[in-house]
């Protein structure tokens, strides 16, 4: 994540998978959007990992 830079480019030097990257806009609004965002996925990854160790099949990147 990352705002100012370009967060794809740079995130692929460092081999960053380009599905775990989000560009954002340095401001009040942009900050917000961006950490809700990112709690969303993590929300769905929690969901993802308690099916997982129910038996169902999860791929967390």
């Amino acid at each position: 994540m990352g705002a100012n830079q370009d967060s794809y480019a740079e995130s692929a030097r460092l081999g960053v998978d380009q599905r775990n990257v989000q560009n954002y806009e340095a401001s009040d609004e942009g900050v917000g959007e961006a950490f809700a965002s990112v709690s969303r996925a993590y929300s769905q990854r929690r969901a993802m990992s308690s099916t997982a160790a129910s038996g169902a099949d999860s791929k967390i990147y």
